[in-house]
C-alpha cells in the first residue's frame, strides 16, 4: 500500500488476493480473483489494479470493499495467456499493461477504461517499469532464449532502443539512487540467474551481481534501498 502498512499478495493458483499487515504479518483480508498475477495500487490507496492472467482482463478493486468497480479488456483470455503486469503512471490517468501471449503493451485510460495505444514489444513481455522521470517504459522480453529489454517513449509509444541483458530478463526495477543522469535500471535475468545493473541513460552494463535459482522478481525497499528476489 502507499503508506507501507499493507502488502497485497496475488495467488493465481488459488484465485485470490490476500492483504497482509506489514507490521504483524497477520492476514487482514482475502478477496476472490480470477488467476491474479500482479497488482498495483493507485496513489490514494483506494483502488487496486489486478491482472487476471487467464481471463484477459485487469480487474479494478475497491480496497475498502473488495468489490470490482471496473474491468479493463486486455486480451487474449478465454484460457489463453493474457495480461502479466500493470503499472500506473505518476498522474494515475494511464495504466500500462503487458500482454504475455500477444507480445504487446496496452495503455489504458483509467478514467474511461478505453485503450489509448497498443505497442508491439519483444515476445512474452514481463513487467512494465516506468522510469522515475516518467519519460520511458522499460519492458523485459520473456522466453528462455530472450536477452532483450525494450525501451519505449511514454509520450509517443515509439521504441527508443533495445538493450541486451542476461538470459530471460523477467523483471525490471529502477534503483532510487542519484540524479537523473545516474539512474540505474536493475534487470533480473531468470535463466542467467543474475542481475544486469544498467545505466538507464545509456543502457551500459555496470555490474552483474548473482541472483538465486527461481528468482523472477525484484524491488527496492522504500527507505533502505535493499533489493530482493522472490523464489
Amino acid at each position: 500500500s502507499p503508506d507501507g502498512s499493507r502488502a497485497w499478495v496475488t495467488d493465481a493458483g488459488a484465485n485470490k488476493v490476500t492483504v497482509i499487515s506489514t507490521r504483524t504479518g497477520a492476514i487482514m483480508r482475502t478477496y476472490a480473483a480470477g488467476s491474479p498475477m500482479h497488482i498495483t495500487l493507485n496513489r490514494a490507496g483506494t483502488l487496486a489494479y489486478v491482472t487476471d492472467f487467464w481471463e484477459g482482463t485487469v480487474s479494478v478493486l475497491s480496497t475498502r470493499t473488495g468489490r470490482v468497480t471496473a474491468r479493463l479488456r486486455t486480451g487474449p483470455g478465454n484460457g489463453a495467456a493474457g495480461p502479466d503486469d500493470v503499472v500506473l503512471d505518476a498522474s494515475g490517468a494511464h495504466a500500462w499493461v503487458s500482454n504475455f501471449a500477444d507480445h504487446t503493451v496496452r495503455v489504458f485510460s483509467t478514467h474511461t477504461g478505453r485503450v489509448l495505444r497498443t505497442i508491439d514489444v519483444s515476445r512474452y513481455p514481463g513487467n512494465v517499469a516506468l522510469s522515475p522521470d516518467g519519460r520511458q517504459a522499460w519492458v523485459p522480453g520473456g522466453g528462455n532464449q530472450s536477452h532483450t529489454v525494450t525501451v519505449l517513449s511514454t509520450r509517443s509509444g515509439a521504441v527508443e532502443r533495445r538493450i541486451r541483458a542476461g538470459r530471460l530478463p523477467a523483471w525490471i526495477a529502477f534503483a532510487p539512487v542519484g540524479t537523473t543522469a545516474h539512474i540505474q535500471a536493475w534487470v533480473l535475468n531468470a535463466v542467467s540467474q543474475n542481475v544486469s545493473v544498467l545505466k538507464a541513460r545509456t543502457g551500459r552494463v555496470l555490474a552483474t551481481p548473482p541472483a538465486g535459482p527461481g528468482d523472477d522478481f525484484l524491488t527496492f525497499a522504500p527507505r533502505s534501498g535493499i533489493h530482493r528476489g522472490s523464489n
